[in-house]
């Protein structure tokens, strides 16, 4: 016989995390998020995507669980390695499309300033991880949620500038290489 948890005026409800289910408690756990986190990480993904459940997303619409879980999912090595993306950059997401035999083949490159957290974790207790860095973390997912990719066409791409930059890193590499 199913009950309706609400009903029973002599015990509290269930914890958020049970009625949200099993997906909703590994992202609290496993990623430090609150219940009220969860649910506007949730509304961000349905604003995305019209899916608020990373499974169901994973099975229905696998480029766009791939371009969200990819990035969050390199954040979370980089913080495993005691880096982290800068927050006030973000992450940029730059999809470009090149074309092969037998069809096209998108191609996604990502753009982040990478730190190393302070302390580092020589100085700081086994398996804890700075406020700061959880914060950065979660803004930096949330900029991935919120921002989609950018599609690079000719017509974004500055010649001259991008020619500049080039020369730059090849004068950087010449003196990387000539062990200045």
């Amino acid at each position: 016989m199913a009950t309706n948890i609400h009903r029973n005026k002599h015990k509290p409800p269930l914890p958020q995390q049970f009625l949200n289910g099993e997906v909703h408690d590994w992202y609290r756990i496993v990623h430090h998020y609150s219940d009220h986190l969860v649910a506007k990480l949730k509304q961000l993904l349905l604003n995305r995507t019209g899916l608020d459940d990373p499974t169901l997303l994973s099975m229905n619409q696998r480029e766009a669980f791939f371009r969200l879980s990819m990035p969050k999912a390199l954040l979370k090595v980089l913080m495993e390695e005691d880096w982290y993306v800068d927050p006030d950059r973000g992450i940029s997401l730059y999809e470009i499309e090149r074309p092969r035999i037998g069809g096209n083949y998108k191609m996604l490159h990502l753009v982040m300033n990478i730190k190393s957290q302070n302390p580092n974790r020589n100085h700081r207790f086994a398996g804890v991880t700075p406020p700061n860095i959880l914060d950065a973390y979660r803004r930096v997912v949330r900029t991935i949620f919120e921002r989609r990719e950018t599609a690079v066409t000719d017509a974004l791409i500055d010649r001259a500038a991008l020619e500049a930059h080039l020369n730059l890193i090849k004068a950087r590499r010449a003196l990387f290489l000539a062990g200045n």
